[in-house]
């Protein structure tokens, strides 16, 4: 789905306590001022965006019989058995659940990210480690190594690490193992301009 600012995008939430329900609320408004319209769904099947919570029995029944809405998916502390491409953990850092939101359907955040969508960019996982090894050494010199060993130790545990493995599942790999005195998203901006096609 490409972005235009005139969609609303329908959100799901399962779970989450009243306050964070309010705050989610407040943040969505915050989306709208940034360009991204997102309105609360009821109806889960109507939904574009996912957003369910592991300490919710409703949500881990859901998933089960509905496996391919993973990539719209966002975990709240997911079950030990799932590997979820997308999750936070509470307390919440309400501005990567916004950003990863506005990613799925390709907001301002971080525009490059709408590509992914497209069965675009075939890369190897190798070439990804190496690119963003490069990278990553401009903002934290020689920890970049570490970080990158950390990825690759989490690849080899959610899939097989001789297929093609798709960018953002790469890209959300990775930033769960920055530093936190990192700037993600400009980190992973530049692995995308790094490797789109088109070039920067």
């Amino acid at each position: 789905m490409s972005f235009n600012a005139k969609t609303a995008y329908r959100v799901h939430v399962e779970g989450m306590n009243p306050t964070e329900r309010k705050i989610f609320s407040g943040m969505l408004h915050l989306a709208e001022r940034n360009g991204t319209v997102f309105e609360v769904e009821a109806i889960l099947e109507n939904s574009d965006v996912f957003i369910f919570d592991g300490a919710n029995q409703k949500s881990i029944e859901f998933e089960k019989d509905h496996s391919h809405i993973t990539q719209n998916t966002i975990w709240i502390n997911p079950p030990a058995h799932l590997n979820a491409v997308r999750q936070i953990s509470r307390p919440f850092r309400w501005s990567s659940l916004l950003e990863m939101m506005e990613q799925m359907v390709g907001g301002p955040h971080n525009t490059a990210v709408a590509a992914q969508s497209q069965p675009i960019i075939k890369i190897t996982f190798d070439h990804l480690c190496a690119l963003g090894a490069e990278i990553l050494r401009k903002h934290i010199g020689v920890a970049a190594e570490f970080v990158v060993e950390d990825v690759r130790a989490e690849r080899g545990v959610v899939s097989d690490p001789n297929n093609p493995v798709t960018v953002d599942v790469f890209l959300d790999i990775l930033k769960r193992h920055l530093p936190t005195n990192v700037d993600a998203s400009k980190v992973i901006q530049e692995i995308w301009v790094a490797i789109r096609p088109d070039g920067p």
